[in-house]
Order: C-alpha cells, then structure tokens, then sequence
C-alpha cells in the first residue's frame, strides 16, 4: 500500500515538472528605451538582459522574468549615459526588474499581455506589456513596446547644460526577447 502511493506520488510530481517549460533568454535579446529631449529624441538600449519564461504543456506563455543592470543602458554617448544612470540612481539602485503576475495569451497564440511588477529606480509599478510572438525563425521572438513615465517610478527626467536641455517624462520601453522554441510547439 505505502509502496503504491510512493509510486503515484512520483508519477505526480514527474508529470507536474513536465507540465510547465523553462525557456532561458538567448543572447540577442534586447532592450531599449527612446525618448526625447528640447534638442533630439534618444534612444539607450541593452543586450545583457537576462530572464526566463516558462510555458504550459498546450504551449501558453504562463509567466515572464526579466533582469538587468541599468548600466548595461547604452546610448553610445558616456555623457548621455551618465545623466541616464543618475536618473536610475545606479548606485542604490543597479537593476531593472520585472516578473509577471498574469499573462493573457490571443486566443491565436501569437500574443497577449503580460501583467506584473516592474522595478527601477528604486520603485515599483503594475505593467501591462502588450508582445507579439512570431515562431518563423525557428526560435520564438517576443516583440512588444510599453509608453510610461518616469515619474511613475521616481525618476527626474534627467536635463543639462544648468537646465537647458530636458528629456521628457514620457519614455517608450521596447523588447525583443528570443528563447528556443519550446518542445510543445516543435511537435506542432
């Protein structure tokens, strides 16, 4: 008897492991932020993002985390870094950060709305991060933009020159997230 429910409680816990995949973020994701300023748009971007994503057995994205040191942000200006960095407060506050609390998969499976926490500049906030899915690489490539504020989370708007030049508070957060194709939709 003790035996019998030894044997389906591993045959439990084995087909839940199997139920949910683990996709690692590959090494051409990337991450950029565009704004503007009283003297040009901008734009900063990062390709050291680091995150995961797990997907259930009928091949439905179920949750999303990401990771980054703001200073990994580059817009190819170390003056322009600079004043971004200060704007994070880098020195308290060295990551970007978002995990999900809901996703909202398209009843086609080529997007939804990924719901969660997103953390910089020492603050946090509920997003909603509308993506595409587009699997014809052979990889999967989620693509997807947010607007927001950087006063939702804190942040002055970085400025220089005593003033002169101002970026303004609205920034829009762009995404292009690759993973392997998860086993479930290799079998599709």
């Amino acid at each position: 008897m003790k035996r019998s429910i030894f044997l389906s409680l591993l045959i439990l816990i084995a087909g839940f492991a199997q139920a949910q995949q683990e996709l690692v973020f590959n090494n051409t994701t990337k991450f950029f932020v565009d704004g503007t300023s009283t003297i040009h748009d901008w734009t900063i971007e990062s390709n050291e993002v680091v995150g995961k994503l797990n997907v259930n057995p009928s091949g439905a994205v179920t949750s999303v985390e990401l990771n980054m040191k703001a200073e990994s942000l580059k817009s190819g200006k170390s003056g322009m870094d600079k004043k971004v960095y200060e704007a994070f407060d880098t020195k308290k506050n060295p990551s970007i950060a978002f995990k999900s609390t809901s996703i909202t998969m398209n009843a086609d499976g080529k997007g939804g709305v990924a719901t969660g926490n997103l953390t910089m500049a020492g603050a946090s906030g509920v997003v909603e991060v509308p993506f595409t899915l587009d699997s014809s690489s052979g990889n999967w490539v989620f693509t997807g933009e947010v607007s927001m504020l950087m006063t939702t989370f804190k942040m002055a708007p970085p400025t220089a020159m005593l003033g002169t030049i101002k970026a303004g508070d609205e920034v829009k957060v762009r995404f292009e997230v690759v993973t392997r194709k998860p086993e479930v939709a290799r079998a599709q």
